[in-house]
């Protein structure tokens, strides 16, 4: 079983006490006092005697990743001052030749960390710390790509006899904190609250307990994620993490940051095995999993574009769930068939490509406008679809009777936030629109739509539509059973709830 340890630095006793106070009430099993910023070891020990079975104390070198500035002597007068008053456990970095007295209650956790690469001799480094007398060991290094997690999973292998705990510290690190767990590792090290964070990639108390459900998580257990760079901020890791209200033993949903989806999918698989359902693949990768892709369902083929790898025996099979997701969507928003009608898709990257695919399933005819053409001129003449230049006039021009946007203008907290590429005066009325922009659910453009008179379609509905149906592709299960994407809506929290405000205005 792992434990939630809450890392905390505080600088006085009395932010100490609040703070593991609350730590505890949040789901810790034990609090790390990181004690760089205290003065005295009167106050660690005072800190420390406010929570002695929970305690584990360190206390960092700016070379180690802390803020730890004194004398070496000093250091050690702070984790002895720790052990002394009871603390369950004392971090000890590998280099630390301190020796507590005889009859010191204290557990050793010996460390290791390096804010560069991977060391160069990993078998001879756990060596040294298996004969340091620890309890257990924890080995840290800077990660930068989620694929570097191969060398963190070799550790595992080579310290069957004591508790190991081994990541990736940094943004790209954050999935081989989850992957850990399953790993056997006895300790998980988070963020007391959002924002909290004492290292980067540290998932909060709430998430590891409530999205990622880690308390229950056990080796073998089983998992998918999204691949992409970035994905700290996707909807995808509520909803998917939440299937467990229709899927028993529901797999776990990681975010995946890569430059190397390639090398991060066939790593998984060769670890995991079965374990690994497999990888919703997000921008800027969905033309290099395509290529990736020994086999290719018919959307796929038609957009030139994979966001869903599923493993097999003979390789990956790609599948695109945007042109279906997009293509449902607008059907299921038109009151009327969409055949022969118009459509404008606005944008000339991948999700455009998948949006004309959908329009032309439903049987439209559809243009295309961008400001940048060239990268989507081979597509259109494949695909018998007309490019434009981008006019704000075209709508109207066009007579088209469907707009998709296909850019980041209007997402939030982009360059472009509050802002639309079109006019009220631009649309008219009647007019069914779509904006892939799913956050604000209801961005500028699909406000003005409405008051021009036309139907708005949030981006936040396909994104709930392609999720569905990834889940059915990789798990093998239909979700959910009932209630449609109103029912996925509800794991969403704030951003479902805003969904069904704005389509009851």
């Amino acid at each position: 079983m792992t434990l939630f340890v809450a890392s905390l630095m505080p600088k006085g006793v009395e932010e100490g006490r609040e703070q593991g106070k609350a730590a505890l009430r949040s789901g810790a099993d034990l609090i790390e006092f990181r004690v760089d910023r205290l003065r005295h070891p009167s106050e660690v020990a005072t800190l420390v005697s406010l929570f002695p079975e929970h305690s584990l104390v360190a206390c960092r070198v700016p070379e180690d990743g802390g803020e730890w500035t004194g004398s070496v002597e000093d250091r050690r007068r702070m984790l002895m001052a720790g052990a002394q008053a009871g603390a369950a456990w004392v971090d000890l970095e590998l280099w630390e030749s301190l020796v507590f007295p005889p009859g010191t209650k204290a557990k050793i956790l010996r460390s290791y960390h390096r804010l560069h690469g991977a060391p160069s001799q990993p078998a001879e480094l756990l060596g040294r710390m298996r004969r340091s007398g620890a309890d257990a060991l924890k080995v840290v290094w800077m990660g930068y790509d989620a694929a570097d997690y191969e060398k963190i999973h070799e550790l595992y292998s080579l310290v069957p006899d004591l508790p190991l705990t081994a990541f990736l510290v940094g943004k790209a690190g954050r999935s081989s904190r989850f992957l850990s767990v399953l790993e056997g590792a006895p300790f998980l090290y988070c963020a007391p609250g959002p924002g909290q964070a004492v290292a980067e990639g540290q998932p909060d108390l709430f998430e590891a307990a409530q999205i990622y459900r880690l308390a229950e998580a056990r080796p073998g257990d089983r998992f998918w994620g999204l691949c992409g760079s970035p994905v700290e901020h996707s909807l995808g890791y509520r909803l998917h993490n939440g299937l467990g209200r229709w899927i028993p033993d529901a797999p776990r949903y990681f975010p995946f940051e890569t430059q190397e989806p390639e090398a991060l999918a066939r790593l998984l698989w060769g670890i995991h095995g079965e374990s690994f359902l497999g990888l919703s693949v997000t921008a800027p990768h969905k033309r290099r999993a395509f290529r990736m892709a020994v086999v290719r369902d018919e959307w796929a083929l038609a957009c030139g574009s994979v966001n869903t790898l599923k493993p097999s025996e003979e390789g990956f099979l790609g599948f695109n769930t945007d042109a279906p997701a997009i293509a449902r969507s607008l059907a299921a928003a038109s009151p009327h068939d969409l055949s022969g009608v118009t459509a404008l898709v606005v944008g000339g990257g991948g999700v455009a490509r998948s949006a004309c695919v959908a329009l032309q399933s439903l049987g439209c005819r559809v243009a295309i406008a961008a400001r940048s053409r060239k990268k989507i001129l081979d597509f259109a003449k494949e695909r018998g679809v007309t490019v434009l230049p981008f006019e704000a006039s075209l709508v109207k021009d066009l007579s088209a009777r469907v707009l998709v946007h296909a850019t980041p203008v209007g997402q939030e907290g982009g360059a472009a936030e509050g802002e639309s590429l079109f006019s009220e005066a631009d649309l008219p009325h009647g007019l069914l629109a779509l904006d892939l922009v799913y956050r604000p659910a209801r961005t500028p453009l699909l406000d003005r739509v409405v008051r021009a008179g036309g139907k708005a379609v949030s981006g936040l509905r396909v994104f709930l539509h392609q999720a569905a149906l990834q889940a059915e592709i990789l798990l093998g299960v239909r979700v959910p059973p009932l209630g449609g994407t109103d029912a996925l809506a509800v794991l969403l929290g704030p951003e479902g709830r805003e969904l069904e405000r704005e389509e009851d205005r």
